[in-house]
């Protein structure tokens, strides 16, 4: 019996990493904003993978890696960073309480994009219309997932001369530089789960299964 490649299967793939890394189960925060049933949680993390996902698998989109699964371990690549960057907190991913922005009220959303008050920090029309207020929410999540994976591939070709492993040094710390340990182990860690929880589909089959789950056009006279 063939199995037909679905979008719940697909998204269920980086659902499964991300339970994983940070289980909602586990999770005893003092701050009130932050605190949500599991089952809550685990819907969440649904839909934090499928608006990451839904913007990785873009033809339109970049990607930091090249390949049959290029976009997939993109994807993955960027759960990644949100997790070092918010262990996928609700109130991160909603923007509220007095933890919700870090680096004193100025990043913002899963990925903690810095823009105090600011744009997103871009000449691309639309992504630089946002503010962060624009990128947090549930209905925002595909937002921030675009700026995030923007401005780490605007990171890792500003920062194209540095060995691989060095190039998300502009997304976390500003500037190119080597060994910033920070844009180091994001890398890393993105890498090594990738290749511990590497899909049996490719860029591909995943980008025609959520194609399939698109309702069709229906014209009408």
């Amino acid at each position: 019996m063939v199995t037909i490649l679905t979008k719940s299967i697909v998204v269920s793939w980086l659902v499964a990493s991300m339970l994983k890394w940070a289980p909602p189960e586990h999770r005893n925060s003092f701050l009130v904003e932050a605190k949500e049933p599991v089952a809550e949680a685990r819907m969440r993390y649904e839909q934090i993978a499928e608006g990451f996902l839904d913007v990785a698998l873009n033809e339109n989109a970049p990607r930091l890696v090249g390949g049959a699964q290029g976009r997939l371990q993109t994807a993955m690549l960027m759960a990644g960073v949100a997790f070092f960057e918010s262990g996928f907190r609700r109130d991160v991913h909603l923007g509220i309480g007095k933890l919700g922005r870090g680096d004193n009220g100025r990043s913002w959303c899963l990925m903690q994009i810095n823009l105090g008050k600011g744009k997103v920090p871009t000449k691309d029309p639309l992504i630089g219309s946002w503010f962060g207020s624009d990128l947090v929410g549930l209905d925002n999540t595909s937002k921030c997932a675009k700026a995030g994976l923007h401005l780490m591939s605007r990171s890792m070709q500003a920062c194209r001369a540095l060995p691989w492993q060095d190039r998300l040094s502009a997304y976390t710390s500003g500037i190119c530089q080597e060994n910033e340990h920070k844009g180091v182990a994001r890398l890393r860690f993105g890498v090594l789960q990738f290749n511990r929880n590497r899909p049996t589909f490719t860029d591909k089959q995943a980008q025609e299964a959520w194609r399939r789950s698109k309702p069709e056009d229906v014209s009408t006279n």
